[in-house]
């Protein structure tokens, strides 16, 4: 039966691409009668020119957006997963859609109350993850990915504008079979965002909608690791995992409306108006539920019994939170900064968070003060700045604050000095303080956890070369028994990191690299982890095709990497096996025409060559050689 379904899938995977060459031609040349450049950077008074910005929204403080244009070159077309981008590097299960959690230390939190952090930071989206595009009428993606054995990814996004009024929807679903038993996963990540605002632009509004869900057959990784180093088998489905029959569900809403008025005052003497500033609500309503189960629980594995049968155990963790924010801010909402060589802006505010946790374990309110600024000096000079306090309930006395300085060398080419500071005083995520399930236990109140960030760097353009340092006092995590552990001495962590994404005419070539070091070995990190690419472009037919060949590459040493329990979503210190000392390597070919774009990926092509040690998280195997055929294909009016 596996047999059939592969030959199955090969076939339908064979029909598609032909479909979509034949449709890949006759767009090709039809796009090719209308404009002579095979890119969409032409002049402004071709038919052909339809630039398109986006911008990231923050859901409490009112900011300045920052544009970017969409990513319309060939160079990043192969990268359908957000783990093979270079930029990123984490640890994974060992395909795409599942937990995975950074290499290099890093730390964020938001202000307010946290149940426990989501072990999918690529994937599960909030609304600091939604894009607002800037467009003059309408722009649609769609993206599709075909993989062996049986791995299927789709994403479409549509912006539409029409006078006042802008529109933005995303969907993306994944689907993988998986490479060992017990693998698959499926996931649908949607959202929908809808703003307005009057022609006097005196009063605007803002809604957006997500949702997530992720639905994955947790196996618990490789019951014996050096089985499968030593290649005990050669059928992938013959090795040994830690559960059969376990599955974890995730869905959430979360659902945003800002409002905001713009005040403006008109004198009889001056037809202007001034701007006083804005006044805005916000109110946004999450739901998340995460439930846990397992037919046939194995007692060595979860190591306690407390309420579940022997014949099946169901955990399930969920919250909804209720929050209103009301605020006053000089920036102007949904608007780019100024190029004025001196201003100052600010914003402040109060939050208010209504928490439930189900099973009901806590009730809460949450309230806190909160403001932002941003300074520009001598038109060189930007200083930001973003404080929050909360006084009550579980996060009362928690602080966030951070500070940054940018000195520009030169605005127009991004070349800068900057110094960032960072600081955290914040209650543990309550999953930490107080849970009741199944095979886990326990009611503890425990100190405020303290974060220090300070860093230095040297940007241009994107260029970056940065230095960090991390100091941490009352760090929580789950040691190997996957209880709570307090790191009550002082830890700290220094890095340096170095991201360079040369371009020398058709040749390019990209690293990531980081060094790092821990004092504390609960904080685990490699010496040093890095991740490159190096491409060719080929420029064919008059300039009217872009080909592009080029490999992937990644590398860290060894050092104790974390394990994870499915359980509690939560990656988990171990002492027990070494991971790293592997060099992943892919090769890529892309080529588009236009706004349509192909690639093929092989993926691990040295899979069995350097032995089979592959693992970037203890138990859980990267996939072997494979690869995917995919097609990416934008549209504009």
């Amino acid at each position: 039966m596996k047999m059939k379904k592969c030959i199955s899938d090969c076939l339908l995977g064979k029909y598609i691409i032909s479909i979509c060459l034949l449709v890949f031609f006759n767009q090709a040349f039809a796009q090719e009668n209308s404009t002579n450049s095979a890119n969409d950077t032409v002049s402004s008074t071709s038919p052909a020119y339809m630039p398109v910005d986006y911008a990231y929204l923050d859901p409490l403080f009112i900011n300045f957006l920052k544009f970017i244009p969409i990513d319309t070159s060939v160079v990043e077309g192969s990268r359908f997963d957000p783990l093979l981008n270079t930029n990123n590097l984490y640890q994974s299960l060992g395909i795409g859609g599942q937990a995975h959690q950074s290499i290099n230390f890093d730390f964020t939190r938001d202000v307010g109350f946290s149940y426990f952090q989501f072990p999918y930071p690529l994937y599960y989206k909030t609304q600091k993850d939604i894009a607002f595009y800037r467009l003059k009428t309408s722009f649609t993606k769609i993206h599709y990915t075909f993989g062996i054995p049986s791995e299927n990814k789709f994403a479409a996004t549509h912006a539409q504008k029409f006078r006042n009024i802008t529109a933005i929807f995303n969907l993306n679903g994944y689907l993988n079979e998986g490479y060992y038993p017990h693998q698959k996963n499926g996931n649908i990540i949607g959202d929908f965002t809808l703003h307005y605002e009057l022609p006097s632009e005196i009063y605007g509004f803002r809604a957006s909608y997500i949702y997530n869900r992720f639905r994955i057959e947790e196996n618990g990784g490789l019951y014996d690791m050096d089985n499968f180093k030593d290649q005990m088998t050669t059928n992938l489905q013959g090795y040994n995992m830690k559960l059969y029959y376990a599955f974890n569900n995730l869905q959430s809403h979360d659902f945003l409306f800002h409002q905001y008025v713009n005040l403006q005052l008109k004198t009889k003497k001056s037809k202007k108006s001034h701007y006083l500033g804005t006044i805005s609500h916000t109110f946004q309503y999450k739901n998340v539920t995460s439930r846990y189960t397992d037919i046939q629980p194995d007692s060595l594995y979860y190591r306690y019994l407390f309420y579940s049968s022997a014949d099946s155990t169901a955990d399930s963790i969920s919250f909804q939170t209720f929050i209103n924010t009301i605020q006053w801010t000089s920036y102007k909402p949904y608007r780019e900064v100024s190029n004025n060589p001196y201003f100052i802006h600010f914003s402040g505010g109060l939050r208010h968070e209504y928490t439930e946790t189900e099973p009901h374990q806590y009730f809460g309110h949450n309230f806190t003060l909160f403001g932002s600024t941003h300074i520009r000096l001598f038109s060189v000079v930007d200083i930001f700045a973003k404080l929050s306090y909360a006084f009550s309930d579980y996060n009362h006395n928690d602080a966030i604050a951070e500070a940054t300085a940018k000195w520009y060398l030169n605005r127009k080419k991004a070349h800068l000095i900057g110094l960032n500071a960072q600081f955290y005083r914040f209650a543990p995520d309550y999953i930490y303080s107080y849970y009741q399930g199944n095979h886990n236990r326990w009611d503890t109140t425990w100190k405020k956890e303290n974060v220090l960030k300070l860093s230095t760097y040297w940007q241009y353009g994107n260029y970056r070369v940065s230095v960090n340092y991390f100091m941490l006092k009352n760090r929580l995590i789950l040691d190997n028994n996957y209880n709570p552990l307090l790191i009550d001495k002082y830890a700290s962590v220094m890095q340096f990191q170095l991201f360079l994404p040369v371009r020398i005419k058709n040749f390019g070539f990209d690293i990531n690299a980081w060094l790092q070091h821990s004092d504390n070995k609960y904080i685990p990190v490699p010496l040093f982890a890095g991740k490159s690419t190096i491409f060719y472009v080929f420029r064919l037919f008059q300039n009217k095709m872009q080909l592009q060949l080029g490999v992937d590459m990644m590398y860290n040493t060894n050092y104790f990497a974390n394990g994870y329990y499915p359980l509690l979503h939560q990656f988990y210190y171990q002492e027990k096996n070494f991971i790293g000392n592997y060099f992943y390597f892919d090769s890529y070919i892309n080529f588009k025409v236009q706004r349509i774009q192909f690639y093929f990926r092989l993926s691990h092509a040295l899979s069995g060559l350097m032995g089979y040690n592959y693992f970037t998280t203890p138990n859980y195997p990267m996939q072997g050689r494979g690869y995917v055929l995919g097609i990416n294909w934008r549209f504009y009016d």
